[in-house]
């Protein structure tokens, strides 16, 4: 049985609410660019997408807080388009995309340090839960998005209905429930309310692409 709490039932809105009123932690930038991803393997692109849409969106709001209304403003990351920058495809391309089936947690990691972020990869066999809580929710304070985090996990060990690997980012953490804000990429899941010891576990497995178990990359 799933213990995920779907954001747009009664109870996943009444804990956004929460956060929003500072019981926990969110980030309204990311939160606001929210897309789910077009290509079926383009979880981790996707997820690259957002968090440095988030944070070129940011540098142009510093002072936004977690209840602030966000400005409009143009991103010039999206999914298709990062594709096709020179330092994604110093990486990556579309057609290795296709056939590695997607992308693995090195692989995310390597292209936002291509993007000239600040950013480190851990592999939850190197960390404990508590750790991993800690840094997600020193991440999530910072309201304008300047820091980020990209959970890679399994779907199935989460509770979802799908055997896969998976990348989406967090944009939040309800401190009462320990529960992060999912905003999951994929077109058939609808973002969640995960408890962190469901998400650590799911992080928690071995990727077999890598041999490695996955975990989140977090972009300072």
């Amino acid at each position: 049985m799933s213990n995920l709490v779907a954001l747009h039932s009664p109870e996943g809105e009444q804990l956004l609410a929460d956060v929003r009123r500072g019981d926990g932690l969110f980030q309204p930038l990311l939160f606001h660019l929210f897309k789910k991803q077009i290509g079926d393997q383009n979880c981790g692109i996707q997820s690259c997408a957002m968090v440095l849409g988030a944070q070129q969106v940011g540098t142009q709001q510093p002072d936004i807080k977690q209840g602030d209304e966000v400005q409009r403003m143009e991103c010039k990351y999206e999914e298709m388009s990062l594709l096709t920058m020179p330092e994604t495809q110093s990486v990556v391309t579309p057609e290795l995309i296709k056939e590695c089936s997607g992308l693995d947690l090195n692989a995310v990691y390597g292209i936002l340090r291509a993007h000239h972020v600040e950013v480190a990869i851990h592999h939850a066999s190197d960390i404990t839960e508590d750790e991993f809580r800690v840094q997600a929710k020193h991440i999530l304070k910072q309201s304008n998005s300047s820091a980020g985090i990209i959970v890679n996990y399994y779907m199935a060990t989460l509770g979802q209905s799908f055997t896969y690997g998976h990348h989406s980012p967090l944009a939040g953490y309800h401190e009462k429930t320990d529960r992060f804000l999912l905003m999951d990429v994929w077109k058939e899941n609808e973002e969640c309310w995960a408890k962190t010891s469901d998400l650590y576990k799911a992080m928690n497995t071995t990727d077999d692409a890598s041999g490695k178990t996955r975990g989140f990359v977090a972009i300072y």
